[in-house]
C-alpha cells in the first residue's frame, strides 16, 4: 500500500493505491482481475469504510517464479 494524505490537519488519506503482488507460472489474469474486483467491490470493509471520501486504485503485478 502507498497513500497520500493531505497537507493541512487532519492529514487524512486522499488517495490508496494497492498493488497486488503474485508469484507463479501460468496465473490467468482474468482470474486475477476477478479476485481483486470481488476483493474491491464486496468483501474488504476498510475499502468500503473509507472509498466514499478516499480515491482507492488496486493493481497488480505478477512476478515470474
Amino acid at each position: 500500500l502507498t497513500g497520500e494524505r493531505r497537507a493541512e490537519h487532519p492529514r487524512s488519506f486522499t488517495r490508496v493505491e494497492v498493488v497486488h503482488r503474485l508469484r507463479g507460472r501460468d496465473l490467468s489474469s482474468v482470474a486475477i482481475e476477478e479476485a481483486i474486483r470481488l476483493s474491491d467491490t464486496r468483501y474488504c470493509s476498510v475499502r468500503a469504510s473509507l472509498a466514499p471520501t478516499v480515491e482507492i486504485v488496486s493493481r497488480y503485478e505478477i512476478i515470474p517464479a
